[in-house]
């Protein structure tokens, strides 16, 4: 049986939330999150899955990271979580981890 690890990067860098970072506030609000570029990714990864064989995969875990999504805008959260429930195959699903960094805290209503 597989155990398939999937790491998408969503980000090219971090949102500098942590207490002590240097970068300044200006620097903290743009955001490098190319959506195109994610529906790519999402459809690429997609593709894979659906070349196994479900019966021959014990599980698959989803790593959305390196990436903040503090600094996604409000507008693309909704886009963003629809495009990682579309990459994973139904007949995967049930065995399907996904991890999204820590930064999705108090996005818990558009995640859902």
């Amino acid at each position: 049986m597989k155990n398939l690890q999937i790491l998408v990067e969503t980000m090219t860098r971090c949102g500098g939330n942590c207490s002590g970072c240097a970068l300044s506030s200006v620097e903290r609000m743009m955001s490098s999150f190319d959506l195109d570029n994610f529906i790519l990714k999402t459809k690429q990864v997609k593709q894979m899955l659906d070349t196994h064989n479900p019966n021959e995969v014990e599980s698959a875990t989803i790593f959305l990271g390196q990436g903040d999504h503090f600094l996604i805008e409000e507008k693309v959260i909704d886009q963003f979580m629809f495009y990682v429930s579309k990459m994973i195959p139904e007949d995967l699903k049930r065995k399907t981890v996904v991890f999204i960094t820590a930064s999705a805290i108090g996005k818990h209503e558009q995640i859902v």
